[in-house]
């Protein structure tokens, strides 16, 4: 659920549902139909909540009425797992007038998808077999490629061949329309967990100096905002599998509210087509699955990189953006992948739903002394639940005020502080010490609140008085630097009790953390 996301109001066709919550909120508000046909709200509500324990599984029936689902956060995303019993596709959405359509509710489920790479390609076959003397007879080079081929030679493109190549030639056209996913890499980009309910979902695959290359999962009748890619950036476009409608407006304005509301081209894109566009005016475009019984797939080439889709819905609305999803173990090999760094630099404007390894990665090749470069992609950065506690349970000391050091270079340390209550944390992560690097210089410290709240006290650094307090709240980032007081960091405990996790970033690594007990971690991101 997106922040601030809700469902619309609805029955469950005689099924009664199980939800828990995985992550973050949800609030349930229960609806009943009066005598005049109109939905009217009971008053009650539920919230489910995956940190409370005994209120983070909610329970739903007809018997009880029509509901409503949201996510009431307005910073945090939530997660949450529904189980109907028994199984149904179809049910009843209700506007507060009485007017009832039906609606399709299950989530996408993956489209079925034979690869060329396994199945009526013989050079395919023979290499999937091993049998590199049996793919060298099987034909020219115009066979099937998959994503890591396909990566790496767009890796070993130089800057002039990729500038080369990007005027819309014939080889990178041909390369594109070659690419067929394996069905390993189907699986992994392609699952029905990659199909969003409310819009379609964006996965960075790989981006340099030169190229981007995204993976698009659309479910039915889902599409771009109204968008441009910028004056002068190559597009290169394959339909992997179902269709997809590629629509641009006449005489638009530089805005979206600008824009004439007839359209100017429509182009269907089908299973196995591939274009090529340079955008050189100043229209607007969309890009559609157009069906309303099928999901689509797309792979999209960019040069120069882009990432970042944003997008205003009329003149006085904020800018939005759709964000990406990155996968570090799934780039291609170090010796000839780009940089993390370059990724997140490219997903400059919108959020980036990452991991500690990859996170760790790209904080060795940013320059840290960029304060506010290095605040922003903090920011941006979401880290799974899971990841950071299962981090914490692996650390052997679940519950406690303790720190596990994620990575430590000579650059930076990394570490996910868990805490546990107010009285185990009561010294606080630096216990008033001013932290110093090895030799002697001053610490700049990142806090990132990944869950919970902590309480923040400065206080002075010579008589110890209290100078400042603050509520460190969920997804916010402070920084502390080397001319900065002390501060005494706890968490805070009350209606929302439970653990609170933290990540600490520190450039350079300090010689030592005081008032923190330091765990290794299994196995160091880097070392």
């Amino acid at each position: 659920w997106e922040k601030g996301q809700q469902s619309p109001i609805h029955d469950h066709a005689g099924s009664s549902c199980w939800v828990k919550m995985l992550s973050g909120q949800l609030q349930e508000t229960i609806w009943v139909e009066d005598a005049s046909g109109k939905v009217v709200q009971t008053g009650d509500v539920n919230l489910g909540d995956a940190r409370a324990i005994g209120n983070d599984v909610l329970y739903m029936s007809d018997v009880k009425g029509l509901h409503a689902m949201a996510n009431p956060s307005q910073t945090e995303v939530a997660v949450s797992l529904h189980c109907y019993a028994p199984p149904y596709e179809e049910c009843k959405i209700f506007r507060p007038n009485g007017t009832c359509l039906t609606a399709n509710m299950t989530a996408a489920n993956a489209p079925s998808y034979r690869s060329a790479h396994f199945a009526g390609d013989p050079v395919g076959a023979a290499e999937a077999m091993g049998d590199e003397a049996a793919a060298a007879r099987a034909g020219p080079d115009t066979r099937a490629i998959g994503l890591r081929d396909f990566m790496d030679r767009l890796a070993a493109m130089t800057p002039t061949m990729a500038e080369g190549a990007a005027s819309g030639c014939d080889e990178v056209f041909d390369l594109v329309g070659r690419v067929d996913l394996t069905e390993q890499e189907w699986a992994t980009y392609c699952s029905g967990a990659h199909f969003g309910e409310f819009h379609y979902t964006r996965n960075l695959l790989y981006v340099d100096d030169n190229w981007s290359l995204l993976l698009n999962c659309w479910n039915k009748g889902q599409g771009t905002p109204s968008h441009r890619h910028g004056k002068g950036r190559q597009s290169w476009c394959k339909v992997l599998h179902g269709e997809l409608v590629y629509e641009e407006f006449a005489h638009a304005g530089l805005m979206p509210w600008e824009q004439d509301s007839a359209l100017d081209k429509s182009m269907p894109i089908k299973t196995g087509d591939h274009v090529f566009g340079e955008e050189c005016t100043t229209n607007l475009h969309r890009t559609r699955n157009p069906s309303q019984t099928d999901v689509a797939v797309s792979l999209h080439l960019y040069s120069p990189p882009y990432t970042a889709l944003t997008y205003q819905d009329d003149i006085n609305g904020p800018v939005k953006s759709r964000p990406v999803v990155n996968y570090a173990s799934n780039l291609p090999p170090k010796t000839t992948a780009p940089g993390c760094a370059i990724a997140f630099r490219a997903g400059s404007n919108c959020d980036m739903f990452t991991n500690f390894h990859v996170l760790a990665k790209a904080l060795e090749e940013l320059p840290l002394d960029r304060i506010r470069e290095t605040t922003a992609l903090l920011r941006r950065v979401k880290l799974n639940a899971l990841e950071y506690r299962n981090y914490a349970v692996r650390s052997g000391s679940p519950g406690k005020a303790c720190g596990v050091l994620l990575a430590r270079t000579q650059k930076f340390a990394l570490v996910l502080g868990c805490w546990g209550n107010s009285e185990q944390a009561s010294q606080g992560v630096h216990d008033l010490q001013k932290n110093k690097s090895v030799d002697g210089k001053g610490i700049y410290e990142w806090v990132k609140v990944l869950e919970g709240e902590l309480l923040e006290q400065t206080y002075s650094e010579h008589d110890r008085e209290l100078q400042r307090e603050a509520v460190l709240a969920t997804e916010s980032v402070t920084l502390n630097g080397p001319d900065c007081n002390p501060r005494i960091l706890e968490p805070l405990v009350g209606q929302r009790a439970g653990p609170c996790f933290t990540l600490h970033l520190y450039a350079p690594p300090p010689a030592s953390l005081s008032g923190m007990v330091l765990v290794e971690a299994p196995r160091l991101l880097i070392a």
